[in-house]
């Protein structure tokens, strides 16, 4: 989610920074979106297009597709003053959502402002599994060789001097 929350602050600063203030953790928000891909979100048949659409196009879609709808909403939910009116929209907004058409349109006006950014994302996002991956490779050889060590000795553990 760490990619969808650089998004938010990049695409979308000061609703990002007003829902903060609401103590709203926005990434958490639009991420469920991501995993349920707006199934049970939108009504069924905007959410079976965003799916068949994402299927199509790529991955890259639903992030388009959230932050479209963000968008929309923006000047709506920044005149919001408390958690619980800026959420009543989002839901009021979301069920009310027919037209995948219009939805889907948004989304590919912001993903051509957003393709960049993504890549860039995907790239720092890649280094960081790649590190991640060297750090539990070493950790896990360390281990082997702790564990070898130890074996080949009689009364493993004992002291040096």
């Amino acid at each position: 989610m760490r990619a969808l929350a650089e998004l938010l602050k990049a695409e979308l600063p000061a609703l990002y920074r007003h829902c903060d203030g609401l103590y709203l953790n926005l990434e958490l928000m639009a991420g469920h979106w991501l995993l349920v891909y707006f199934i049970n979100i939108f009504p069924p048949p905007v959410a079976l297009r965003i799916l068949e659409v994402s299927m199509a196009e790529g991955s890259d879609v639903t992030f388009a597709v959230a932050l479209a709808f963000l968008r929309g909403l923006e000047g709506e939910l920044l005149a919001c003053d408390d958690l619980h009116e800026l959420s009543q929209l989002v839901r009021r907004r979301q069920v009310a959502m027919y037209d995948a058409d219009v939805l889907l349109h948004a989304a590919r006006v912001q993903l051509r402002h957003m393709r960049s950014t993504l890549r860039i994302l995907r790239a720092w996002h890649l280094g960081d599994l790649m590190k991640h991956e060297n750090e539990m490779e070493q950790t896990s050889y360390r281990r082997m060789q702790q564990q070898q060590q130890e074996g080949g000795r009689p009364g493993a553990g004992g002291g040096g001097g």
